[in-house]
């Protein structure tokens, strides 16, 4: 403390206070302040009928100054060139409680500005509040708030070089009328509306939103995105998915994206009871759809969804850099019960796809669910693929219970794996029929190739699951493989797999009999990979067993499969390699032949970087 005087005036009917002046090292304060009563009985019973005013003048107060009264601030403080930040400004109060008129201007850090002004009327009772608030100007800049911002929110978003804020807010808290507009260096937002808080009112919302050349890609640092023109408009009531009714439209004049400029997309929503309607559509040269959908939530929900898709060009959208133009119509017919049992249609018809040389075209896909209890089955039959799954099968619940299959084997540190409640037992078959839309189409490095199947089975109660893919060749530009079979098999013991295939090239390196099979149980994994040559000689060979340890994995070899270039090689008994989130550890984790070696290593002080060493290899 530098300096403080007070001068006060009192008597029975008034209260001045010229001034009240504070200064220290860093902060300034003149307060004056009067008041006039007829008594002080009066006073004490009826304060808030008290004509006062308040003033403070040309006051600075410095944020180091918090320090001498909250140490532990220090670390949050912002600090600007060895500088504590300071708010300096004029703030006036006069009026009586119950109707109070304010007046503030404030200045902080280099370019931060605040001017408004305000009429209170019902105060000291919040719920009576009334208020009128006229927002002159709120200015500040990047600079200035990135300093008040933790690191991990200024990565995610980048704020405008400048921006102000300018409006005005009427009526009570639980009945405010808001008038905002946004002017900034990314663009103008204004937004306007108004609200009823009271969940009996007839209507709770109503306001709109809209963006004139606004840069979202610079607010969300994502290069793909650039500047928005829209127009919003919402009204309603409700404020959870139960109970919300009400209908909101949307028109994007234009939006920028992967450097295309997306004009004049609609959109239009209604929610009612439990049910949501709505329609979207575009229409441009280089995209044109339009979109409707009803869904209703229940006890038994209903999906039902139609997108004619007439014309996608998705490399004058710059989403690939090759021709390729779709179009098709998808509906969609499903319903989902509280067991969440599907049935319906799911369905693609008049789809078209042109690469710039060739048009394909597909008749139909369809996508039958039939679920009921004790009797399930799905069918898939297009041009492209085809699949029956029949049994008792539950889609929304299958990958529940092929996850608690496989933790079972190999759970992970999870608990011990259960039986689902509802038990899944199915057989099935999926068919690729005809390739020329991935070769033709979507992979023109693809050559043709015999199209494989896919089959099998699964019980969940009997912990059974059987599957069969093969593959007769593949060639994809410079590499190719011939025979690659897929086998999965499990039971109560173990969940084993083998994956093999005859050969595989890539320009002029070959390798054959290559195989990769395995087993899952008791929370390990053993797996062996093995490679022969050309007349069927053991030439590579490894095994090892991968298992959970606390925080982590670990794999370990196994010293008795060990063959490299038709050599057997050696490693120490004690090996493994152990990883986690914020380390990986090896321990004598290394193969040698004579003076040969190969081993992984770990610097001293560094737990997450691993160093492959090769000694006279």
């Amino acid at each position: 403390m530098q300096q403080c005087e007070l001068k006060l005036a009192l008597d029975e009917q008034a209260l001045a206070i010229t001034p009240l002046g504070i200064q220290t090292s860093n902060s300034r304060l003149a307060l004056n302040a009067s008041a006039k009563f007829n008594s002080w009985d009066a006073l004490t019973q009826n304060y808030e009928q008290v004509p006062f005013h308040i003033s403070l003048t040309e006051c600075m107060l410095n944020s180091r100054d918090a320090l001498f009264f909250q140490p532990t601030l220090k670390a949050q403080l912002p600090v600007v060139n060895g500088q504590y930040p300071s708010i300096r400004g004029n703030v006036e109060l006069e009026g009586i409680m119950s109707d109070l008129r304010a007046d503030v201007s404030l200045q902080a850090f280099r370019s931060t500005s605040l001017i408004a002004s305000s009429t209170m009327k019902g105060l000291p009772d919040i719920e009576k509040l009334n208020a009128k608030v006229h927002l002159q100007q709120l200015r500040s800049s990047r600079a200035d708030i990135e300093q008040l911002l933790p690191d991990s929110l200024t990565q995610s978003i980048r704020l405008p070089t400048w921006f102000e804020l300018s409006g005005w807010a009427d009526g009570s808290l639980q009945q405010p009328d808001l008038v905002m507009r946004l002017n900034s260096s990314y663009g103008s937002v204004h937004m306007k509306g108004n609200a009823n808080l009271d969940s009996t009112a007839a209507q709770n919302y109503d306001g709109e939103i809209t963006a004139r050349d606004f840069d979202v890609g610079a607010l969300l640092a994502d290069t793909t995105m650039g500047k928005l023109t829209m127009k919003m408009k919402a009204r309603g009531r409700g404020f959870d998915v139960n109970s919300l009714q009400g209908n909101a439209d949307l028109m994007v004049n234009h939006f920028r994206y992967r450097s295309y400029s997306y004009r004049n997309l609609q959109v239009n929503a209604v929610a009612k009871a439990n049910r949501y309607q709505a329609k979207a559509s575009i229409e441009d040269e280089n995209l044109n759809f339009n979109l409707e959908g009803i869904i209703e939530r229940g006890p038994t929900s209903y999906y039902n969804i139609t997108l004619n898709l007439r014309q996608a060009d998705w490399k004058a959208l710059n989403f690939i850099d090759r021709p390729l133009q779709t179009k098709l119509t998808f509906t969609s017919d499903v319903r989902i019960d509280e067991d969440n049992r599907i049935n319906g249609v799911v369905g693609v018809k008049n789809f078209g796809v042109y690469n710039g040389k060739k048009l394909l075209k597909i008749d139909s896909l369809v996508f039958a669910s039939i679920d009921q209890e004790e009797r399930s089955e799905i069918s898939l039959q297009s041009d492209i693929i085809s699949g029956e799954f029949k049994g008792n099968i539950n889609l929304l619940a299958l990958p529940e219970a092929l996850q608690n299959h496989f933790s079972y084997y190999f759970s992970q540190g999870q608990a011990t794996a259960q039986r689902p409640q509802a038990r899944q037992q199915f057989q099935f078959e999926v068919r690729l029929r005809d390739t020329d839309l991935l070769t033709e189409i979507f992979l023109p490095e693809l050559e043709p190739f015999e199209p494989g199947e896919f089959s099998g089975e699964f019980n969940s109660e009997e912990r059974l699951l059987q599957g069969r893919f093969g593959v007769a060749s593949l060639r994809y530009g410079a590499f190719s493989i011939d025979s690659i079979q897929l086998k999965l098999d499990s039971d109560e013991e173990r969940f084993t797999y083998s994956v093999s295939l005859r050969e595989a090239r890539m320009d002029t390196l070959r390798m054959s009999g290559v195989s990769l099979s395995g087993f899952a149980a008791n929370d390990s994994i053993r797996t062996q990979l093995a490679i022969v040559d050309s007349v069927q000689a053991p030439k590579y060979s490894s095994a090892g067993v991968l298992r959970k340890i606390d925080q982590g994995m670990e794999f370990k070899l196994d010293p008795t499969d060990l063959m490299l270039n038709y050599e057997p090689w050696e490693a120490p008994p004690d090996n493994f390699l152990r990883w986690g989130p914020d380390f990986i550890t090896p321990n004598q984790f290394s193969l040698t032949r004579s003076q040969q070696r190969i081993s992984l290593q770990t610097q001293e002080g560094e737990r997450t970087v691993l160093i492959l060493a090769l000694q006279q290899l």
